[in-house]
């Protein structure tokens, strides 16, 4: 009896810790699952690029490379979509109204939709216009590379609600997809159809609509379980303006040189920097991971010491990478972007340094948005109106931009790091 009597209240008490250990493992399964699709994501990047560069050599490579820049530059408003979708998911799915949630996502759907036909119908009717800011030969490039744009809106809207859901794995799934997508329909546009800078981009819009329809089979358990309302009080989640300057002022940080470089320097030498920024953003592709894995945490008491930790890991990969692409340059640029790059050769170490400084600078970032200081808004803003000055004086070279770059990321790196040893960690409320 007294036996028995003990073992109740233990058993009680080692369900809520069953639990807890339970929702953690859940949650490390999903975030792991959504980090790989990233890693993924980042690869078919790097391989969209490196196909391309080899079919369509240094001059076409310069213009494809220009005309995704400008997507780079747009990426803020897909993030904000994404970030709004999942938080209004998310409260609304945790009040129990997942019928309301389906409403807001259909009526997100249908207004997105709206808003992609007025931008892929302007990027059409003003064509001459956008191909002449960007400084692209082609007609046709940049509106098709905007209407791929346009229908990401939605795709991003739908990988929202996966988000807000906790559905990592289809979360993942989408990511998946879309960046599989990318690379075979680039590969088979330009080894069939036709070997230019419009079939290049052509992957882009096809890649989204490919998304587009998997998400919809993704999101079935969803709209299956959550039956169908009207949107009444649903409203979507605000979203910061640090948020936004943050995210807007690294995506211009991250593509400007290349929209710099196809406007000022010879078609040939363009192409060759566009290559010589491709292989230095793979550094900070192949440490960005750290970002995702840690920025969850970065609102936590203590966070200080992981960001620490986070910039020792990220500047021991980056100068793996870098010595390299100091060491054996050509070990990188041929056999990625084929024999035709080889002036890039000279230029990839440093510019894998000046990423590596971005991708320190990255982290920072993450951390204060994750402590929710402005600061790290500011100074990102600060810093790109620094880089997009110092363009517009000294861009005559290959040499010259990436000196620009590397001086830019390491004032940036410096100054955002300081502001985040400096500032005191907010408490933490739970």
């Amino acid at each position: 009896m007294t036996t028995a009597g003990a073992a109740v209240p233990a058993l009680v008490r080692g369900a809520p810790w069953r639990t807890s250990l339970l929702r953690r493992a859940r949650s490390l399964q999903g975030g792991l699952t959504v980090l790989l699709a990233t890693l993924l994501w980042h690869s078919s990047n790097f391989m969209f690029n490196s196909v391309s560069a080899r079919l369509l050599g240094p001059s076409g490579y310069s213009e494809l490379a220009a005309t995704t820049a400008l997507l780079y530059v747009a990426s803020p408003l897909l993030l904000s979509v994404q970030t709004m979708t999942s938080r209004t998911f998310t409260v609304l799915l945790e009040s129990g109204n997942g019928p309301t949630a389906n409403a807001y996502l259909r009526r997100n759907i249908r207004v997105l939709g709206g808003v992609a036909c007025v931008i892929a119908g302007g990027a059409f009717l003003l064509r001459d216009a956008l191909s002449g800011l960007a400084h692209v030969a082609s007609g046709y490039a940049v509106p098709v590379a905007v209407s791929g744009l346009a229908i990401s809106l939605l795709t991003h809207s739908q990988r929202g609600a996966l988000q807000g859901a906790s559905l990592f794995n289809r979360f993942a799934a989408s990511t998946a997809t879309e960046a599989t997508a990318k690379v075979v329909s680039a590969a088979l546009l330009l080894l069939v159809v036709r070997r230019d800078v419009t079939s290049a981009v052509a992957a882009i819009p096809l890649a989204a609509g490919c998304t587009f329809a998997v998400n919809r089979l993704l999101l079935r358990p969803l709209t299956r379980r959550g039956g169908r309302s009207e949107v009444t009080h649903a409203q979507p989640a605000q979203l910061p303006t640090a948020t936004v300057a943050t995210f807007a002022a690294l995506a211009l940080l991250l593509s400007v040189d290349v929209i710099t470089a196809k406007r000022y320097l010879p078609s040939a030498e363009a192409g060759v920097y566009a290559a010589v920024s491709l292989c230095g953003k793979t550094v900070f592709f192949a440490t960005s991971a750290v970002a995702l894995v840690l920025f969850p945490r970065f609102s936590r008491v203590g966070a200080k010491r992981l960001l620490r930790r986070g910039s020792a890991i990220v500047s021991a990969a980056s100068l793996a990478l870098v010595a390299i692409y100091f060491a054996a340059p050509a070990v990188v640029v041929a056999p990625l972007l084929g024999s035709g790059f080889g002036p890039a050769r000279e230029y990839v170490g440093w510019m894998g340094l000046a990423f590596g400084l971005y991708g320190l600078m990255y982290l920072s970032a993450m951390y204060l948005l994750g402590q929710g200081r402005r600061i790290g808004a500011a100074a990102l803003v600060l810093v790109a109106v620094v880089q997009v000055a110092a363009l517009l004086f000294a861009h005559g070279s290959v040499r010259t931009i990436v000196f620009v770059q590397l001086t830019v990321f390491g004032v940036g790196a410096a100054l955002l790091a300081t502001a985040a040893l400096a500032v005191r960690e907010k408490h933490d409320r739970s």
